[in-house]
């Protein structure tokens, strides 16, 4: 829109960091949802919607499941334009029926994120905010997402977690892997992903920049 960049302030939102913690003792445990506490588990937590990409997640997922036994998969959600039957199906298609666990529409998202090991936001569309990858962040789990809107701004390449093409399942299944292979990358992104977030996401700091972008505009 041929509008200088410098004067648009940019204000990313913010988590509670205290209420999303690492090692928080929460109100789900892996037994209660039928995951073997010894699996590595990625999870996608998003409404039930094309926007979000749950067929790239599955795809790359499948791909995934191929070549690692130990793999399982979370999803959550609720239904928007697509219904959990049509993210059962999907898994039914990428062959990983028996290793993903569907939770539904939860009330507290720690509990959720709680169970995983690594989160993925799989958006196409639809990001202008992305407040589960801050809330990942804040608990310590790495991240791997697509270059839709906000998500790499929020999530640090090769930092926090890794940034893959949109609608690229190749290129999210070999991300996913990475994590997999690698423990250290888990490990380093995850305590990065929690330095970064009580840096730079917190409600206090959107609280912050929020106040002094109206400041700015009323002086101006």
């Amino acid at each position: 829109f041929r509008v200088d960049s410098s004067a648009i302030p940019v204000i990313h939102g913010g988590v509670d960091n205290r209420r999303f913690s690492p090692g928080g003792r929460y109100g789900l445990s892996r037994k209660d949802v039928g995951i073997p506490a010894d699996a590595f588990v990625y999870g996608i937590l998003a409404r039930y919607s094309p926007d979000k990409g749950h067929d790239v997640f599955f795809r790359a997922a499948g791909e995934v499941a191929k070549r690692n036994p130990a793999v399982w998969f979370l999803a959550a959600g609720w239904k928007a334009q697509l219904t959990e039957e049509d993210m059962r199906s999907m898994a039914s298609d990428a062959g990983i029926s028996e290793r993903c666990v569907f939770a539904g529409r939860h009330p507290d998202t720690r509990d959720l994120i709680g169970l995983i090991d690594a989160g993925v936001i799989a958006s196409v569309r639809s990001e202008t905010i992305c407040r589960i990858a801050m809330e990942y962040m804040s608990m310590g789990v790495p991240v791997i997402g697509t270059d839709t809107n906000v998500i790499p701004e929020v999530v640090r390449h090769g930092e926090t977690g890794f940034i893959v093409p949109a609608g690229d399942y190749k290129a999210m299944a070999s991300a996913m892997e990475e994590l997999v292979i690698s423990g250290n990358f888990a490990r380093r992104f995850g305590d990065n992903g929690r330095i970064l977030a009580g840096r730079e996401y917190t409600l206090s700091d959107f609280a912050k920049k929020t106040l002094e972008a109206y400041t700015r505009m009323i002086q101006s």
